[in-house]
This record gives structure tokens, C-alpha cells and sequence, in this order.
């Protein structure tokens, strides 16, 4: 039996009866606590380990730059891959943004909704309504809440360009805009099997990043961005141009 097929195996079976702890208290927690037990000093507290924890038993390897901000903010970031979720959740206090697709995933889809995710159908204005009102619900809840601008996955070599109109929410809510930059790194290089690109799936992708005795990920939390002072064009340039600066300084701290 090769070490690779073991460390695979023992990976996945912990993986899975950590999925498993998170759909028993997703589903049992809400009844002693209420619907909104998420959103309590609780709820944050086992997020936070469950993603920890996670990235953990993944042999996923975090660098982390910067804080999150004590004030609750919409959190901007480049999107690499489904590991961005864990590596964002593990240091911050956030609920997410995802595309509705996500919602029908066997068990990660009802966790997903259980811990408080907000899913959003491509390609609909009306609903998009609908969503820029559920992120002001989250964040007047005191929840961080995390969006990806860029609308897709990438290497992580450079920042695709940043749509602006869910960015609006923390004009709207007078929340700040905290940027923050994202990087996986192996051997000097964009990290080809942490990221989730072309027409990779779910499965294939997460038993590579198994097989890898460690995944190193670079997280920079930036300084926070008044939300007031600009448009949510302005956010979103702003915000573009500082994660751009840190993934260049990532490539840079890793080559040398």
C-alpha cells in the first residue's frame, strides 16, 4: 500500500466524518439555540474551529498577514479555490456568498444554508435584488459577510476585474470594505492543484489536494475602506488594486 494511497485514505475519512459533525449540529444546535444560532458568540466559536479544523485535516499549511477588522464589514476577495472558503472562515467571523448551484450539493449544500450562506442565481436582476437585501439582513446581524467580485476562479496569478454592484450593500448598510488577498503556493509557483479551475470537479480535485503531503496558502487581511468616502466602483478598483499588490508580494516572499 503506497504512502500516498494511506494518506488519502486517512485524509478522506476524517474529512468525511468531519462534514458529518458539521451536518449533526447544523441540524440539532438551531433547536436549542434558535434560528439565528450562527449568528451567536457560539455559533462564530464553532465555525471557526470546524474550518480550522478542516484546513487541518486537509494538510492545508496557512501564512496569514494582517487582521480581520473588530467592525462588521463586506469582505472582498480573489477566488482560487473551494479550500478560499475554510482559509477565509478560519481567521474571520463570515458567512459567504455563493452561486446557487451550491444549494442542491448532497449534505454540503444543506450545512452551506444551515451556516448561514447566501446563495445567488446567475444571470436573474430580480433576485439579485433579493440578495443585496439578504446581505444587509446578515450584516446588520453584526455578521461579516465575504463576496468574490471577480465572479469565477483563477490561478491566482493575477485579479481578474471586480464587479461592483453587490459592493453597494456596504454603502447601503454604512459597513466597511475590508480587501483581502489570497495565494497558494508549491515549489515557487501558482499552485495548479489547490485551485479550481477549467473543468475540474469537486471530487477529483479535493483527493489531489489529499495526496499532497502539505498545500501552503498565503492569506493578507488589508487595511479596512471607508465605505462612505467612495462609489462601489471606486470599492471595487480599490479593492482590486490592494489584493493585486499582496498576491505580488506572496510570489515575491515565496521565490525568494
Amino acid at each position: 500500500m503506497s504512502v500516498v494511497f494511506r494518506r488519502v485514505s486517512y485524509r478522506g475519512t476524517l474529512y468525511l466524518f468531519h462534514i458529518l459533525v458539521a451536518l449533526l449540529v447544523s441540524i440539532f444546535y438551531p433547536f436549542v439555540t434558535g434560528k439565528q444560532w450562527i449568528y451567536s458568540a457560539q455559533g462564530k466559536q464553532f465555525k471557526r474551529w470546524w474550518h480550522r479544523r478542516a484546513l487541518d485535516i486537509l494538510g492545508i499549511h496557512l501564512t496569514q498577514q494582517g487582521q480581520p477588522t473588530r467592525l462588521t464589514s463586506l469582505v472582498v476577495s480573489n477566488h482560487i479555490s473551494f479550500l478560499d472558503i475554510s482559509v477565509i472562515a478560519s481567521v474571520c467571523d463570515v458567512t459567504f456568498l455563493s452561486k446557487s448551484t451550491l444549494r442542491f450539493w448532497p449534505i454540503i449544500g444543506f450545512v452551506s444554508a444551515r451556516m448561514g450562506t447566501v446563495f445567488i442565481p446567475r444571470q436573474n436582476k430580480m433576485h439579485l435584488l433579493n440578495v443585496k437585501y439578504s446581505i444587509s439582513e446578515i450584516m446588520q446581524q453584526n455578521m461579516s459577510l465575504v463576496i468574490f467580485p471577480e465572479g469565477t476562479t483563477t490561478l491566482g496569478k493575477t485579479v481578474s476585474r471586480f464587479h461592483s454592484g453587490l459592493l453597494q450593500s456596504a454603502i447601503d448598510t454604512n459597513k466597511p470594505v475590508q480587501p483581502v488577498a489570497l495565494s497558494y503556493i508549491r515549489a515557487g509557483k501558482n499552485d495548479r492543484v489547490a485551485a479550481y479551475i477549467d473543468k475540474d470537479n469537486f471530487v477529483t480535485s479535493i483527493i489531489k489536494i489529499m495526496a499532497q503531503p502539505k498545500t501552503n496558502v498565503y492569506i493578507s487581511l488589508c487595511e479596512s475602506l471607508d465605505s462612505q468616502s467612495k462609489t462601489r466602483h471606486e470599492l471595487a478598483a480599490t479593492s482590486r488594486h490592494l489584493i493585486s499588490n499582496k498576491i505580488h508580494s506572496h510570489q515575491i516572499q515565496t521565490a525568494a
